[in-house]
């Protein structure tokens, strides 16, 4: 319980797209899907916060994201999403879509079209697999997902967490 007066870290997520409008009907289907439900905030990049919190509906979330963007690229123009998940607040969420690696990502994988960044902080039941590259920025752990690509050093087919 957060002490009186400060408010509890909630599980938040964050998404910038490259085109806004398909991005959050993409991340609320995704959210659907997976069982959970948002409330956004005002403003962009897109972020809010999901509920229940916990680290099944997380796997949840990155298997339904990843489906819901390749079945829209399917059948729609090509949308390539940053995503940031992070136990904290939204506007702290919104801020990890600049962290250059994120960006990096996508720019590195022309072919990906979904980089997602989870923070050390998100409840899991295990330690990611190698299809997660750990990086740190400013003092802090994270890992950095992007699927249908992998760096030669870690090609694998191992599911999303052991």
């Amino acid at each position: 319980m957060a002490p009186i007066g400060a408010e509890a870290s909630q599980l938040c997520v964050a998404a910038a797209g490259t085109c806004g409008q398909a991005a959050e009907k993409v991340v609320t289907t995704a959210v659907d899907a997976a069982g959970l439900t948002v409330r956004w905030q005002p403003g962009t990049p897109l972020s809010g916060t999901l509920a229940p919190a916990g680290p099944a509906p997380v796997d949840r979330f990155l298997r339904a994201i990843d489906i819901e963007l390749a079945e829209h690229n399917a059948h729609r123009s090509r949308l390539r999403l940053r995503i940031a998940l992070h136990l904290g607040d939204p506007e702290s969420t919104r801020g990890l879509l600049a962290i250059p690696a994120l960006a990096d990502a996508l720019d590195e994988a022309p072919d990906a079209t979904l980089a997602v960044l989870v923070s050390d902080r998100v409840p899991r039941t295990a330690r990611p697999t190698a299809d997660f590259a750990e990086l740190h920025h400013r003092g802090d752990s994270f890992w950095l997902w992007t699927p249908g690509w992998r760096p030669p050093h870690r090609r694998t087919t191992t599911p999303l967490w052991r």
